[in-house]
């Protein structure tokens, strides 16, 4: 039962640093009227793996310290070494730290926003952001796969440059906004083609099993 219950409170923990830095991330992204900003995916990753670093050492802050206090009111006679704690928490926390900041500066602007008039990209590991009108794009390429009884979508732009970026996400508000995203690239004429167009049937079956609605998906990969 104490196994179960601290490992809830471990994901309690980590649920609210995810958060914050979620938060944190959220404020540092532009502020311009977009029509629509997608975080990048090598962004989310670095801050999911942060939470769970402070999360650590959140825990064996709380442990030691509970150590301590123990040590305090005689429950335990292990005598508490405050400079073998500290030096033991720099050494455990300190270096990654000093990894991990530096990757949450580039996780907090990677992302790619949409305007009428351009298209701006912040890749991961680059410090400046990118640029372009949208005759910058080659091309949009649309597909699906289905594997193991799950569909997959796909809906990659191709800049000149050769940089490319997967919009597809399965969740409603954004496949809202690459219907948005698509239209706009329809009247501005930008090419897209279908890698693998699925069938009617497929359509259904991928909106039962997902968030999307047949409708945005016929609207994406068959048109």
């Amino acid at each position: 039962m104490k196994t179960f219950g601290a490992i809830v409170l471990f994901i309690v923990v980590g649920i609210i640093f995810w958060g914050i830095l979620m938060a944190i991330s959220e404020a540092n992204m532009p502020v311009n009227e977009y029509i629509y900003l997608q975080p990048g995916e090598g962004g989310n990753v670095i801050l999911f793996l942060y939470a769970i670093f402070l999360t650590i050492c959140f825990f064996a802050v709380m442990n030691k310290l509970w150590n301590y206090m123990k040590y305090k009111t005689g429950r335990s006679k292990e005598p508490f070494e405050w400079k073998s704690f500290i030096s033991g928490f720099l050494l455990f926390a300190g270096i990654p730290h000093l990894i991990f900041l530096p990757l949450l500066y580039f996780a907090v602007h990677n992302y790619i926003a949409f305007t009428e008039k351009e298209v701006v990209v912040a890749p991961f590991w680059d410090l400046t952001n990118h640029r372009y009108s949208w005759d910058a794009i080659d091309a949009i390429e649309a597909g699906y796969e289905y594997d193991e009884g799950s569909y997959y979508g796909d809906y990659t732009l191709y800049f000149i440059d050769g940089r490319d970026w997967n919009l597809w996400e399965e969740d409603a508000d954004v496949a809202a906004k690459i219907v948005e995203i698509d239209r706009l690239a329809k009247t501005l004429g930008v090419e897209k083609e279908f890698w693998n167009m699925p069938y009617s049937n497929d359509l259904y079956h991928w909106s039962d099993e997902s968030d999307v609605s047949s409708e945005t998906l016929h609207e994406l990969f068959m048109n």
